[in-house]
């Protein structure tokens, strides 16, 4: 077979983005030619594999500008057929693959710059399992933790539970709305060894306490600043 020698930087025509777990359902899913006004729309032209290799992407997303230009007028134009078919969470980034697919911007995928569900594959949840102790008050910034390393992009879409009690807990939904304003207390921080004593194990809460010591710590930091 061919050999697989994907770009590894951002080129026009080339997009680089993060593996979620979309694939490639939207190419049966959707009435397509609808939702694109074009009963001869390239996105037509994708089976659900070549949909998963190309376009099973979520943030962050890395695109030319001039690409960007284009997909951005076709994906904000997708979006409210898409809606009208199905009312998915994910209507969004269906969406976005159409935009993608119809303008031929197959993506390189990879998996390392974003964590989201803990014990998933296709995530940098590697690097984080080599992570044996950290403060969970002060997390070290990237270049100060090396040689260990650390994903860019913390996807909160779940709820994170340390230690092996789940004592300590963080979703998103639970920010207060007013959070940005001067009376808005900060968000209570978790004991400094939470990370320390959360079991590195099968049930993933050391995965669990990474994010949530990172996340607090670091919007506190914003909310100080």
């Amino acid at each position: 077979g061919k050999e697989n020698n994907p770009p590894d930087v951002v080129k026009k025509g080339r997009p680089v983005a993060q593996r979620y777990g979309l694939e490639g359902g939207w190419v049966s899913m959707f009435d397509i030619a609808k939702i694109t006004g074009n009963k001869n729309s390239p996105s037509l032209s994708y089976s659900r594999k070549e949909a998963a290799k190309y376009f099973s992407v979520g943030p962050p997303l890395m695109l030319h500008i001039d690409d960007l230009a284009s997909l951005s007028v076709l994906w904000e134009k997708y979006m409210r057929p898409v809606l009208d078919q199905d009312k998915d969470i994910l209507a969004d980034m269906w969406a976005y693959c159409m935009a993608a697919a119809d303008l031929g911007l197959r993506h390189t995928i990879l998996d390392h710059y974003m964590i989201s569900t803990w014990g998933s594959h296709g995530q940098a949840f590697q690097w984080v399992d080599e992570w044996k102790e950290m403060s969970c008050n002060e997390p070290p910034n990237m270049p100060d933790a090396l040689p260990l390393k650390s994903p860019t992009f913390i996807h909160l879409a779940s709820n994170f539970k340390a230690p092996e009690s789940k004592e300590w807990m963080f979703h998103k939904g639970h920010v207060p709305p007013d959070i940005l304003s001067c009376d808005s207390p900060m968000i209570k921080e978790s004991p400094d060894d939470l990370f320390n004593i959360s079991p590195h194990d099968s049930s993933h809460r050391n995965q669990h306490a990474w994010i949530l010591c990172n996340t607090v710590s670091r919007l506190n930091k914003v909310l100080y600043m």
